[in-house]
This record gives C-alpha cells, structure tokens and sequence, in this order.
C-alpha cells in the first residue's frame, strides 16, 4: 500500500498543514462572492501566502527521511502549547472585554510565558508595563490614525 511505503517525519504536522489548507480553500471559496475588488484582494493575497507555504511544508515534509526517536515533551514544547492555549483565550475574550482590555491580559501574559531568562523584580514590573505601553500605542496607532473600529465588548456596556 501507498501508506506503508511512504515515510513522514512529522505525521501530526502533516495533519495540521492539510487542515489548514482546507480551511485556507474554504475562504478562498467564501472570496469568490465577493464582488467588490477591494474586499478580496487582501484576503486571497494572505490566503494564497497560506497555500503556498502549506505545499511547501507537505513537500519538504514527504522528502524527508523519518527518524525513529521521538522527542521527549520538552519545556518548549509545553510553552508553545501554553501560548497558543493564551492566545486563543484572549481572542474569545475580546467579544465580552472588548478588544484593548482582553488584547492587554492577552499581550502580558504572553510576555511573561515567553521569558526565558530568570526573572528579577525589575523584569516582574517592566514585562507588564511594556505591554500595557505598546499595546496601547499600537491601539491609539490604528484607531486615530488609520481609523480602524475595535469591539468594544459587552461586559462593561
């Protein structure tokens, strides 16, 4: 059988990259009933940027050879899960806090995920501090300048 004879280095990441670009064709689909120019120049560039890399991920992953050992289940590994665990919940946060708010609990718990130095009271004050400051310049940024509207959420209204 083809399955047999075909060795992956990366089966799970095989099956995220596929995903993926289901749900990348999906989008594009949704695109196609769009019927002014400027709403769908910007997503099927992004969505095309997503195709691509994902056939060349799928390539450089079915000419690769396998490897027998896998990886033990590192702190890298539980901190990457743990961030993508944070940003997930920050983004279904933003509908109820309202985008600045869950962007900002979001942005500094990320920050101090992230830290792979040894933390010293100067960082514990300066981490948090640094966010709320770029996280608010960017908004300020979008929302004055390029005249962008956030969610202002339901919980506070």
């Amino acid at each position: 059988m083809l399955v047999n004879k075909l060795k992956v280095k990366d089966t799970a990441g095989i099956l995220c990259t596929l995903s993926l670009l289901i749900i990348a064709c999906i989008f594009y689909y949704d695109t196609t009933t769009m019927v002014d120019s400027d709403s769908y120049v910007f997503p099927r560039a992004i969505i095309m940027g997503i195709l691509l890399v994902g056939v060349v991920r799928l390539g450089i992953d079915f000419s690769s050879k396998q490897t027998e050992k896998r990886a033990k289940i590192s702190a890298n590994y539980l901190r990457s899960i743990m961030l993508i665990v944070t940003m997930a919940i920050g983004i279904s946060l933003i509908p109820s806090l309202g985008f600045l708010p869950a962007i900002m609990i979001t942005y500094i718990t990320t920050m101090y995920l992230a830290m792979y130095e040894k933390w010293t009271n100067l960082r514990r004050w300066s981490y948090p501090l640094i966010s709320v400051v770029v996280v608010t310049i960017i908004f300020l940024l979008f929302e004055r300048v390029f005249i962008v509207q956030f969610p202002d959420g339901t919980l506070f209204y």
